[in-house]
C-alpha cells in the first residue's frame, strides 16, 4: 500500500509536495482547484520537477463541486471544460490517474435523470483522458444519492472507468465501506481514508469516528487491494494528519487498532 495526503489548494503545490515528502508520505493527492492550484496558474514542469526532487509520486484530483450532473446544460459544459483543463494539466505533469466526483441534481429530478446527466458528461471526458494518457477514476461523493445501487449504472456504462472509493463517504447513507469494496473490487484503484459519525461528512482522523476499521481493512485484504490510499483528514493542525499516517501504516501491517498509546 502507498500512503498519500491531499494538498491544500490555497498553498503552492510545490511547497505541499516538499512537506508531504518530509512527513514520510509516498505521494501527494494533487487537487487542481482555487486558488493556488488552478490549471492556468501552475507550471506543470515545476510541479513535475518538485515531485522528482522530493522522491514521491502524484495522484490527480479534481474539485468535488464540478457540476457534471447539473440539470442545466450550461453548467455541465462548465464542469466539463474545467475537468478537461485539469486532465490536460495532469498529463503535462505526468500524473497517471485522476479523480472525478459524482454530482447529483436537486430533489426535483429523479435518480435516473441524475445518472443520465452524469453519463453524458463522463462519456465526453473519458476519450479526453484516454488521449492524454490519464486514467479517469470516479469517486462517489457524500450526497444521499451516492449509494452502490446508484453508482452501479455509471460504472457499468464505462468499462474503463476506475473506482476511487472514499471510505468516509462509504460510511454514510446507511452504507458501509465493505459493501462498496466487495461490489466494486475489480474497479478499485484508489482510496481516501477518514472517519465520521455515520451521518455527516466530517473528515475526522481514522479511528475517531464510528467507522469499523478492522472490518474495512479486512475487506480490502480479502480483495487483495494494494494500491494508493490518501489520508484525507482536514484540520488546521496538520499533526493530526501525520499521526493518522503512522496509525494507518500500523493498522495495515496488522498492528492493534487502539488510539490510546
Amino acid at each position: 500500500m502507498q500512503f498519500g495526503m491531499p494538498n491544500n489548494p490555497r498553498r503552492p503545490p510545490e511547497e505541499e509536495i516538499a512537506w508531504a515528502a518530509r512527513q514520510g508520505f509516498d505521494f501527494l493527492d494533487l487537487s487542481l482547484e482555487p486558488d493556488r492550484a488552478m490549471p492556468d496558474l501552475i507550471d506543470p514542469k515545476v510541479i513535475r520537477e518538485a515531485a522528482r526532487h522530493a522522491g514521491i509520486g502524484l495522484v490527480g484530483h479534481m474539485a468535488w463541486f464540478l457540476p457534471i450532473g447539473s440539470p442545466m446544460a450550461s453548467l455541465r459544459e462548465a464542469g466539463i471544460a474545467f475537468a478537461t483543463a485539469a486532465i490536460e494539466t495532469f498529463a503535462r505533469i505526468g500524473v497517471p490517474k485522476a479523480t472525478l466526483h459524482t454530482h447529483w441534481p436537486s430533489h426535483l429530478f429523479s435518480v435516473e435523470e441524475g445518472i443520465a446527466f452524469q453519463t453524458e458528461s463522463i462519456a465526453r471526458l473519458l476519450p479526453i483522458a484516454r488521449n492524454a494518457g490519464v486514467r479517469l477514476m470516479l469517486e462517489p461523493a457524500a450526497s444521499p444519492f451516492d449509494t452502490p445501487d446508484h453508482l452501479q449504472p455509471l460504472y457499468d456504462a464505462f468499462p474503463e472507468l476506475e473506482c476511487h472509493l472514499d471510505l468516509g463517504h462509504a460510511h454514510l447513507n446507511d452504507c458501509q465501506p465493505w459493501e462498496w469494496i466487495h461490489r466494486f473490487s475489480s474497479r478499485l484503484t484508489h482510496l481516501h481514508a477518514h472517519d465520521n459519525n455515520g451521518r455527516e461528512d466530517q473528515h475526522l482522523p481514522p479511528g475517531t469516528g464510528t467507522l469499523d476499521w478492522p472490518k474495512t481493512l479486512a475487506a480490502l485484504r480479502n480483495v487483495h487491494y494494494n494500491g494508493t490510499l490518501t489520508i484525507e483528514t482536514f484540520a488546521p493542525d496538520r499533526s493530526y494528519l501525520v499521526h493518522a499516517l503512522h496509525r494507518m501504516k500500523q493498522w495495515w501491517n496488522g498492528e492493534n487498532f487502539s488510539f490510546s498509546e
